[in-house]
């Protein structure tokens, strides 16, 4: 086990405790050590997200995406939006996120088909069910098994 690993199975006993601050700190331990990363800094910004601390959530995923443009930090910042109710900012990080899946990292079906359904449903949001159906659809075909995709394609007129 190395000293990053060992920080990390720490974070993952806190936050299963719902002790989100320590886990950010053992997150934040691996952070300082290994500035190039852009994983440790998701996983704070996952943790003020738990916290409710919107604002920070958001400047710390921003701060990720400086380290490495992932689609992980994309989706989460669009889920981060769409808690939020802003709709536009979602959509435009669920778009980027579908544009950057093969860059870096490759994303498995499930979460390929998940960006297709927050993105749907972030088009239902704003009234543009053309949109929507067509994201829905793709989820659908990506992963037939994602029932919510299937339950909001019903949905649509």
């Amino acid at each position: 086990t190395t000293w990053s690993d060992a920080h990390y199975e720490l974070a993952a006993e806190h936050k299963q405790r719902g002790d989100y601050e320590r886990a950010r700190r053992e997150f934040l331990a691996v952070a300082n050590a290994a500035p190039y990363s852009y994983y440790p800094l998701m996983q704070i910004g996952d943790m003020y997200r738990l916290m409710d601390q919107t604002v920070r959530a958001e400047s710390t995923y921003l701060l990720a995406l400086t380290k490495q443009e992932t689609p992980y930090v994309h989706v989460r910042l669009g889920m981060l939006y769409l808690e939020q109710k802003k709709i536009r900012e979602a959509i435009a990080q669920f778009e980027r996120t579908i544009a950057s899946e093969g860059n870096n990292e490759l994303m498995d079906t499930k979460s390929r088909s998940l960006v297709r359904y927050l993105l749907g449903a972030a088009y239902g949001e704003r009234g543009e069910l053309e949109k929507a159906k067509i994201q829905l659809q793709s989820a659908v075909q990506i992963d037939p098994s994602n029932a919510e995709a299937k339950s909001m394609l019903g949905q649509i007129p």
